[in-house]
């Protein structure tokens, strides 16, 4: 069941996803799910965790103030507090399976210590809501062995399977570095920021400011300035070029497309501002990162 949030006045939604989930199983999910790079219009906020599992492909999360590039191989840890939106690198699709679950009901009884098995501290700033094969190759062959039998529905001992999964991947979770309990007030300002973060989703390429993400939120310039800084930690327009530079990664990680192209598609005037930038975030120029990515 889909509910949209009150959205700002160019119509870009917070968007709460309520999950169906069985009563004697709550865990549902398996089917290929094909994600495109279609424009962003909405956040998405689920009432339960959601797992997933990059099966070709890549892209971005943004994950409320962090954007989180992912490729084949990754795995997604997206807890029901943290609003998160996806684009698959321009011009292409990647393929998923995402879960949803309730782990504690899903174990219940199973387990003495079932502070393992809480989703809500699974976020915040430091955590890494994309997991990747090369820092965390075992939770990511974990939650790829969970897709696997989220997908077999006519397997025999199915869902015991399922269990004795789900409970060796939260036990890996809770064990990640960055986890942090919630904040109301962060999360309150995040939501009232949401339908900015889904404008630049779509309007990257654009010249953007101040003026024009502050009037999607119906906001003052001043007020969005001050609420954004206080929530993410940096300058809306310090997101927005950190935004585009990881579009840019995710392009030039694809290899099929000359430097200059992939600046000019992510918002970049300039081959040189495109240099500097990337420099500043990665450390290297983009060619020497495209090498070594």
């Amino acid at each position: 069941m889909r509910q949209k949030r009150p959205s700002g006045p160019a119509g870009y939604a917070l968007e709460l996803n309520e999950v169906p989930l069985a009563e004697d199983f709550p865990f549902a999910g398996g089917a290929p799910y094909v994600q495109r790079d279609n424009p962003i219009r909405h956040l998405h906020l689920h009432q339960v965790l959601e797992l997933g599992y990059c099966h070709e492909g890549s892209g971005i999360f943004v994950v409320e103030d962090k954007v989180l590039p992912y490729r084949a191989g990754c795995a997604s840890v997206i807890s029901e507090r943290e609003m998160h939106l996806a684009q698959s690198t321009p011009g292409t699709t990647s393929t998923w399976t995402f879960m949803s679950l309730d782990p504690a009901r899903l174990l219940a009884g199973a387990i003495a210590d079932t502070g393992i098995l809480g989703t809500t501290g699974l976020g915040g700033r430091g955590f890494a809501n994309i997991v990747t094969p090369d820092t965390e190759p075992e939770l990511c062959r974990l939650i790829g062995m969970l897709a696997a039998e989220a997908a077999a529905t006519g397997a025999a001992h199915r869902r015991e399977a399922v269990r004795g999964l789900v409970l060796a991947v939260m036990a890996r979770l809770h064990r990640l570095p960055g986890r942090s309990a919630p904040g109301a007030g962060r999360s309150s300002a995040f939501r009232r920021l949401a339908p900015a973060l889904g404008y630049l989703g779509s309007h990257y390429r654009d010249a953007l400011d101040i003026p024009t993400l502050a009037a999607v939120c119906g906001l003052s310039p001043t007020h969005f300035r001050r609420l954004f800084t206080a929530a993410f930690g940096q300058s809306p327009l310090t997101y927005v070029v950190r935004f585009r530079l990881e579009k840019a990664a995710a392009l030039l990680r694809d290899g099929r497309t000359p430097v200059l192209e992939v600046a000019m598609r992510c918002g970049f005037n300039s081959l040189s501002a495109f240099q500097r930038h990337f420099r500043g975030v990665f450390g290297c120029a983009p060619r020497s990162w495209r090498r070594q990515a």
